[in-house]
């Protein structure tokens, strides 16, 4: 699987907190930042739920500092 959808994430986020940038700028990646957050929540919403799925989301679920 290719990882090309997360590197685009990881931009948005290191454009939306660019240092030499002005907060025009910025709001405009999070606001892509926003989108794909939404869109990724509908495309969960639509999925059947798995056998393991849970104890993978709760050893996989980033430990935000």
């Amino acid at each position: 699987m290719s990882n090309s959808a997360l590197d685009q994430v990881k931009r948005y986020g290191f454009e939306a907190n660019d240092k030499y940038m002005d907060g025009f700028y910025q709001f405009a990646y999070k606001q892509k930042l926003y989108e794909v957050l939404w869109e990724a929540q509908r495309q969960l919403n639509r999925c059947s739920t798995y056998v393991g799925e849970e104890e993978w989301v709760a050893e996989n679920l980033p430990k935000y500092k």
